[in-house]
């Protein structure tokens, strides 16, 4: 006796589409709730709108999204234009924000969701923290500046090339974990002087 196969609905293929349209709406709302909060014209529907959109483009036709992505171009223009007319000052921010929702729609329609919340929890945290980021930036000196560019020109740069031979009593020690063991000093190092430096009270010549 042959048991019958149970076929799959049309419901059972469109439910990788509909959780990635509502992963993408999730990114939009939030975002368009942290631009609402910070007393932003431009709010929760138009960046749930833009995610949304953005991923259902994708899913129909690659193009279609790059094209609505060059069409949201003018659109931010067009907002900045109008925010300088009347308070002479840029929307910038909310300008990222919006091209940056309409990117993570298109990556959320492409299937790479994991890499879509990375970002989209990254941009929001951002956000979260620009007061702080703002004050930090204030206070970075000129030299804490030459110093953290040093220290990324030694990992990216001259570590790729450091030989990976052994040094000391027969060649025990592997050079390339010497040096990394030096770069974390020296990070630890710059990391704690900034830190303490900002601290109240705390004299440093």
């Amino acid at each position: 006796m042959t048991l019958p196969i149970a076929v799959p609905g049309p419901w059972h293929a469109s439910w990788p589409a509909a959780a990635q349209l509502a992963l993408s709406l999730a990114f939009g709302l939030s975002l368009g709730l942290e631009r609402r909060a910070a007393g932003k014209v431009v709010g929760v529907r138009t960046f749930g709108g833009i995610a949304l959109v953005s991923t259902l483009a994708w899913q129909l036709d690659p193009a279609d999204a790059y094209v609505l992505f060059a069409l949201l171009v003018p659109v931010v223009a067009a907002l900045n234009v109008r925010s300088l007319w009347i308070d002479r000052s840029l929307e910038l921010t909310t300008s990222v924000v919006m091209l940056s929702t309409a990117l993570l729609g298109m990556l959320v329609g492409a299937g790479q969701a994991s890499a879509a919340a990375g970002c989209g929890l990254l941009v929001v945290g951002l956000l979260a923290a620009k007061a702080k980021l703002g004050r930090f930036a204030n206070t970075v000196t000129l030299g804490e500046i030459r110093a953290a560019l040093i220290v990324g020109m030694t990992i990216f740069v001259v570590s790729p090339l450091v030989p990976g031979a052994g040094i000391g009593p027969g060649a025990r020690l592997d050079l390339r974990t010497v040096w990394a063991a030096a770069l974390a000093a020296s990070v630890l190092a710059l990391t704690g002087y900034v830190l303490l430096r900002r601290r109240p009270g705390v004299p440093l010549g």
